[in-house]
């Protein structure tokens, strides 16, 4: 469920990955950005969240 504000769009945006920092710190920043009425810093955290590399177990070196 979205939160809401009065005139303005709900919060909405990427999942963050359970455990990343960087996830974590982005949805810090998207709300604090919501909460100012930043559209354009609320933007810029969504694809932060979305683009950053995430480590996958494939990526280990020696894994099979």
């Amino acid at each position: 469920m979205a939160t809401e504000l009065p005139n303005r769009r709900p919060l909405v945006g990427p999942a963050p990955v359970d455990g990343c920092r960087i996830c974590y710190a982005a949805v810090q920043g998207r709300a604090a950005a919501w909460t100012r009425g930043d559209e354009r810093g609320v933007q810029s955290f969504n694809e932060m969240v979305d683009q950053h590399p995430h480590q996958r177990a494939t990526d280990r070196r020696g894994t099979t």
